[in-house]
């Protein structure tokens, strides 16, 4: 699998540089608004989306910034798992 940073978010390829997914954000008040998640649907089920947020998320927390969960995958994710992203949220 290959990460790559853009502007706005991240992509996954695989090694074959086949798409996986991505996600986007808007960087606002020193918060980064996660406002898409999105992963081919030959690849759901298998973790990536959830590694497509955690991407965003260990940048946030390198940079000691926030993260506000807009779409609908990443709002459920920080609700389900409120431990793990808690420290993100208000900051």
């Amino acid at each position: 699998m290959k990460v790559k940073e853009k502007d706005n978010g991240f992509t996954i390829e695989t090694d074959d540089n086949e798409f996986i997914g991505e996600v986007t954000y808007v960087y606002v008040d020193g918060t980064y608004r996660l406002n898409h998640t999105y992963v081919d649907a030959s690849f759901q089920g298998q973790g990536y989306a959830r590694t497509l947020v955690d991407l965003v998320c260990e940048k946030a927390r390198k940079e000691k910034r926030g993260v506000v969960p807009l779409c609908s995958y990443a709002d459920r994710l920080f609700e389900q798992e409120f431990d793990k992203y808690n420290d993100l949220i208000n900051k």
